[in-house]
Formats: C-alpha cells, structure tokens, sequence
C-alpha cells in the first residue's frame, strides 16, 4: 500500500480499528510520518459514519430533548467562539475589504458570518445544506468541490476547516483550490494534528480516541511539507492549535454525547474546563492557543492551521 502523500510504499499497519462496522487499518507512512486510514471508506459509508458516532448529538434518545437543546446551544456557542478567532487570524493576513474569498465547508455558515463584518461578500460551500444562504454579505451554495465552479484565478484566499480529513483524495483536492487562487493567493487549512512519536505506547482505547472513524488522515510538518512540493506552493505558516484546559489533561471534547471517554469523573472536570473557556470566549478572550510541536505529545485535541501561497 503506498502512502497518498509522497507515495512512498514503506508503509504499515499499526492499528485495525474493531469498534466500526467496516473494519479497516490505520496505516503509517515511514517516508512521510503520515497516518491514513485503507481501505478508504466509500460516500455512503461516511455518510453513514456521520450520522451515527460522529455526530454531536450521537447517543441522544428522543426523550432527551432538554439536553439536546443545551448540547445544541453549546455546540453553535462554540462554533462561533472558533469562528471569530479564525476570522481576526484571516483579517490581520488579508486586511483589505475587497478580498474575494471562500470557504470550503461552511456548515452552517458561522465562520462566513463572522468575517462579512469585515468584508465587502464573501462565499462558501457546503454540501450538507438543506437550502442555500443568500444575504447581502455572504452566499452559500449547496455543492462540492467536485461539482463547484471554482473558476481560474478567482480568489484571493479560500479557506478549508476541519475538512481535508475527510476527503479521499488530498492532493487533487488542493490542486482544484489551487486553480481557484489568484497568483500570491493563500490556501489557509486546518486539519487535525498527529505527531507519529510516542503513537506505539498508547493503548487501544487511545488509539480508539486519536483515531477517529471519520477522519481519513492525521497530518503533521513532514508531509505538510510534501504537500508544499507536490503542489508547487510555498509554505507561510505553521502553528500547532490546542484548546486551553484550565486542568490539564482533561479535553473539553469529553462532554459531549458523542464522546468515547470514561468515567464520569474526567467528564465532571471536563465540564469545568469547558465553562472556563465559554466564560473566556463571552468576554471575547481566546480559547485556543499555539503550542510547540516537538514538544507536544500524541493524543487528540491537536490541530494544525497551515498556509500554502501560490
């Protein structure tokens, strides 16, 4: 099997994943530190994933209406927190009100609305919608990358949050954006971060955790940096992301419906750090914060926001 990054075929298996209908292996690439999932699942089956473990609300019964409502309140207040300090980083790189960009992903729209305060239109795409969004400062569109008319040359910057992860075909992907930027355009991508130290000492309920069902590749500087080649882009930023934890070691993520973490005393303090950071994000403080890579350990709660130049 040869690695869909650099295409070395020293690769291995280090992980088959029991806890899925459709059992597959995670693979790790010697050449490039990339970890990927083979076989990769089809469209229906990660459809289906979706709409099952991966969702925020998974492990909801019908008759949890009122902890649904506080689960969804929780997760749009958090979207817009995340949202607003991804806007503030996209405004200090591209400062002009004329800029012309998009979004790849744009679920519901709360990236996209926060930076139409500081652009003249922006636009997004998002497959998922039930309809299309049009106002006066931002338009989504119910399509793909695919099916997009992402014309040559077009924008200034286009932005991919949490999505690259997702899709079966990286490289192509970000070809089709590249084609989409004007020359001097900025790709700005955020993907989940795995550095390959240290992966062999966790057990199987944390490979479990690290190694979502849904996300197809865990990314770190090495293949970043084959990326940058493959497409002939430069390379302008690379940060490692956590979200604070007022207690250490204890993810915010565990909460929620859809986590696999045990016991209800890590979740008692993960609720704790978790209204940390809302009291943190009403007052308009950060709630995320760079960390050094070579020093950062294995685990989930790591993401890194990258930025390729044409």
């Amino acid at each position: 099997m040869y690695c869909p990054i650099c295409f070395s075929e020293k690769t291995k298996s280090i992980f088959k994943n029991t806890a899925i209908d459709i059992e597959r292996d995670v693979m790790f690439c010697e050449g490039c530190n990339l970890f990927f999932v083979f076989p990769l699942p089809t469209a229906d089956e990660l459809d289906s994933l979706y709409k099952k473990e991966w969702s925020w609300e998974y492990g909801l019964d019908e008759k949890s209406s009122i902890i649904r409502k506080i689960f969804h309140f929780i997760h749009e207040a958090h979207q817009k927190f995340i949202a607003r300090e991804r806007a503030n980083y996209l405004y200090k790189l591209a400062p002009n009100q004329m800029t012309n960009i998009l979004e790849v992903g744009s679920g519901s729209g709360a990236f996209l609305r926060e930076i139409a305060k500081y652009y003249k239109f922006v636009q997004g795409i998002e497959p998922s919608l039930d309809e299309e969004y049009i106002t006066e400062k931002f338009q989504i569109k119910r399509e793909t990358i695919d099916d997009s008319l992402i014309i040559d040359d077009q924008y200034d910057v286009i932005c991919m949050y949490m999505v690259l992860e997702h899709l079966a075909n990286p490289i192509k992907i970000l070809n089709t954006l590249k084609n989409g930027l004007k020359k001097g355009g900025h790709l700005i991508i955020e993907v989940p971060y795995s550095p390959y130290k240290e992966y062999e000492s966790l057990d199987e309920f944390e490979l479990c955790k690290v190694f979502e069902n849904v996300h197809l590749f865990h990314f770190s500087r090495k293949n970043v940096e084959y990326l940058k080649k493959k497409l002939a882009m430069t390379l302008d930023d690379f940060k490692v992301i956590q979200k604070m934890e007022f207690i250490k070691g204890y993810n915010v993520f565990a909460i929620y419906p859809n986590s696999s973490r045990r016991g209800l005393g890590y979740k008692f303090i993960s609720l704790f750090n978790l209204l940390i950071l809302y009291a943190r994000g009403l007052v308009r403080l950060s709630i995320h914060k760079s960390v050094d890579e070579f020093q950062t350990k294995f685990g989930d709660g790591f993401w890194v926001r990258f930025i390729l130049k044409k």
